[in-house]
């Protein structure tokens, strides 16, 4: 699907929203991004596993595991495992304090097996990095972390411990910027969203 079109159809759904909101992070955005609602909308949904399938395939190497984090990140994962035929398993951001008390939910591949760590969306990276530490610490490799949207504004590797590990994503930030200029919205809303975009970044 082409990038543009996909935007649009993100904002036609509500996935895509635009105003001023207050992310994790403490900073501020035109828009908010909400991908949870994808899954809801089945065609639309196919079309994005498909992307997800390429962005798999492009990496060309042999996939021990996808790890697809918990919440989001797990419909996507999912389906791309089962379209692929790749193991899945299933991370928290933090151990549970019941039961097992584990972090990662599934059949640990041995050690020296290729982990894809797959989520919906990166915002500053800072939520993969349990993750990424959960898997090295099996002594697993994780090399690559696959995304819908990037929304960082320097799109670069995440280091952990001196590793990089790279970021592929089919949207990035800029290409979001430039759609939503072209969506059909009133002079004084346009004129908000590119002076929210301005101030966002200036910081």
């Amino acid at each position: 699907m082409d990038i543009n079109r996909l935007i649009s159809e993100l904002y036609q759904i509500q996935s895509l929203k635009i105003g001023k909101f207050t992310l994790k992070s403490g900073d501020t955005s035109p828009f908010y991004i909400d991908l949870r609602l994808i899954p809801s909308n089945p065609n639309l949904f196919k079309q994005v596993i498909q992307i997800y399938d390429d962005l798999i395939n492009n990496l060309k190497y042999p996939i021990g595991a996808i790890a697809g984090l918990i919440s989001a990140g797990i419909p996507y994962a999912t389906a791309v495992c089962i379209n692929n035929s790749i193991p899945l398993l299933q991370i928290r951001s933090n151990v549970k304090d019941h039961g097992t008390k584990k972090i990662i939910e599934g059949v640990i591949p041995s050690e020296n097996k290729k982990i894809v760590i797959l989520d919906d969306l990166i915002s500053t990276g800072a939520s993969k990095l349990p993750a990424i530490k959960a898997l090295l610490d099996l002594e697993l490799f994780v090399d690559d972390i696959i995304v819908l949207i990037d929304r960082r504004k320097v799109q670069e590797p995440i280091i952990f411990e001196e590793k990089p590990i790279n970021v592929h994503s089919y949207i990035k930030l800029s290409q979001i910027y430039q759609e939503i200029q072209n969506i059909q919205l009133s002079n004084i809303e346009l004129e908000e969203i590119k002076s929210s975009i301005h101030n966002w970044m200036q910081h």
